[in-house]
C-alpha cells in the first residue's frame, strides 16, 4: 500500500486525514524551529510553511494523491512554490550555495518523480517515498532562499528572474509530456481515476495542466523583492521567458504528436481502434495549437515588445533575435496548417513530415536561448550591413 494509505472514494475524501505521528512530530518539530528562529516580521511566513506542509502531507491532499495524478502534481506544487518559498523568506537554508545549482537538483528531482519506472518504486516503498520528497523539498528550499535573498540591483535582479523562469520551464516541460502524451504513463493510478469519474488518461492530461499554471506564482514572490520599475522589466523578462520556454516546448512537441500519431493510421485499414486513436488526435493537436501554443507565442512575442521601451533595448543582437522569432512564427503557422490538413483530410501521408518542423524550428529556438542568454556583441554585423539599414532617422543603430 503506497504512503497515505488507500485511494479514498469521493465520500471518503473529507475523512482521509493522515495522522501518522512521525509526520505530525516532524511538522511540530520545524514549527518550533521556525518560531524560535525566525524574526518577528517572518513569522507570517513562518506560519504560511507549516500550514503547506500539513496541507501536502496531514490533509486529505495526501490521500488523494493515492487516486488522481493530478493531485500528485498539485502536491508537488504546494511543496515548491508554496512551502519553499515560505521556508526560504522565514529560515533561509544555504542562501549563499549558487542557485543554478539548486535548481538542478530540484529539477532531477521533478524529472525523476516523473519517471514510471521511479514513480512505481516509490508507490511501493514509503522510505524511497520520503526520499524523493526530501530530494524535491530541500533543493527548493535552497533555491528560494537564494532567489529571494535581500540586497541586489537590477544586473542580479534579471539573473534572479531568469532562474525563476528556468524553474517556470521545467514545469512547463513536464507538463506538456504529462498533457500531450498519447498513452497511460502512471498505472497505479488506474483505479483511483475511474473512482472518481475520470479516465486515467484525462486524469493524466489534467496534472500537466496543473503543472502549467502555477509558473506565474514566483512571479508574485520576486516582484515583492523589488522597486517598481525593476519589478516590471524583471516581470516582463520573466513573462517573455516563460512564455518563450512554452511556446518551445509547443513548437518540440506538436510536430512529435502529428508524426507519431501519423504512424498509427498511415498504411491501415479504418478500424474502429484507429478510428478512436484519430479522433483523439484532432482532439489534443487542435487543443494543443490553439490553446496552448498559440497563447504562448502571442504572449512572448507581446512580452518581448514591451521589453524593447521598457527595458530601452536596441542592441544588434535583440535584432537578431527577433529575425529568429519571426522564423518561429512561420514555423509555428506551417505546424498550423499541417494540423488542419491532416485534422480535416487525413493528408499527412501526402505532405512533408512534420518532423521538418523540428529540423527548421530548433536552431531558430537555440539561436534565441543563445543570443538571450551570452547577449553577443554583433557590432561587427553592421560592416555588413548596408548604410540605410544603420542610419534609422539620422542616427546609427550601434549608437547611444
Amino acid at each position: 500500500m503506497p504512503y497515505c494509505g488507500p485511494a479514498p472514494a469521493p465520500d471518503q475524501l473529507w475523512s482521509s486525514w493522515n495522522l501518522d505521528p512521525w509526520v505530525l512530530i516532524g511538522i511540530a518539530a520545524l514549527a518550533l524551529v521556525l518560531a524560535r528562529k525566525a524574526v518577528p516580521d517572518r513569522r507570517g511566513p513562518a506560519a504560511l510553511a507549516v500550514g503547506a506542509l500539513v496541507v501536502a502531507f496531514v490533509s486529505p491532499l495526501c490521500a488523494l494523491t493515492v487516486a488522481l495524478f493530478s493531485a500528485r502534481a498539485a502536491h508537488h506544487l504546494v511543496l515548491i512554490t508554496l512551502a519553499a518559498p515560505a521556508l526560504a523568506v522565514a529560515l533561509p537554508l544555504l542562501p549563499r550555495l549558487p542557485a543554478g545549482l539548486s535548481l538542478a537538483a530540484v529539477s532531477a528531482a521533478m524529472i525523476a518523480w516523473h519517471l514510471p519506472g521511479v514513480y512505481d518504486a516509490i508507490w511501493a516503498s514509503d522510505t524511497l517515498y520520503w526520499v524523493m520528497q526530501a530530494a524535491m523539498l530541500l533543493p527548493a528550499w535552497v533555491f528560494w532562499s537564494a532567489v529571494l535573498a535581500p540586497g541586489f540591483g537590477a544586473e542580479e535582479a534579471m539573473r534572479r528572474a531568469v532562474l525563476i523562469g528556468g524553474l517556470a520551464g521545467i514545469m512547463g516541460f513536464l507538463g506538456a509530456i504529462l498533457t500531450f502524451a498519447p498513452d497511460i504513463l502512471y498505472f497505479p493510478h488506474v483505479g483511483g481515476a475511474m473512482a472518481w469519474g475520470m479516465s486515467p488518461l484525462a486524469d493524466q492530461q489534467l496534472a500537466g495542466l496543473i503543472m502549467w499554471v502555477p509558473g506565474f506564482v514566483p512571479v508574485a514572490a520576486i516582484a515583492g523583492r523589488m522597486g517598481v520599475r525593476r519589478m516590471m522589466v524583471a516581470g516582463l523578462k520573466y513573462l517573455h521567458l516563460a512564455a518563450m520556454l512554452c511556446w518551445c516546448a509547443s513548437l518540440v512537441a506538436l510536430p512529435l504528436l502529428l508524426h507519431f500519431y501519423g504512424q498509427i493510421w498511415r498504411g491501415k485499414a479504418d478500424s474502429s481502434q484507429t478510428q478512436a486513436r484519430y479522433a483523439e488526435f484532432r482532439l489534443i493537436t487542435h487543443f494543443g495549437y490553439v490553446g496552448f501554443a498559440t497563447p504562448a507565442a502571442v504572449i512572448a512575442i507581446a512580452a518581448g515588445t514591451g521589453l524593447i521601451f521598457a527595458d530601452q533595448v536596441f542592441d544588434l543582437w535583440f535584432v537578431a533575435k527577433l529575425t529568429l522569432v519571426a522564423g518561429m512564427a512561420l514555423v509555428h503557422a506551417w505546424i498550423g496548417h499541417l494540423i488542419l490538413t491532416s485534422g480535416e483530410h487525413r493528408g499527412l501521408q501526402n505532405m512533408p513530415s512534420a518532423l521538418w518542423a523540428l529540423v527548421l524550428g530548433l536552431p531558430l529556438m537555440m539561436g534565441v536561448l543563445w543570443l538571450v542568454l551570452a547577449k553577443p556583441d554583433l557590432a561587427w554585423v553592421a560592416d555588413w550591413m548596408p548604410d540605410f539599414m544603420l542610419a534609422p532617422r539620422g542616427q546609427s543603430v550601434d549608437q547611444p
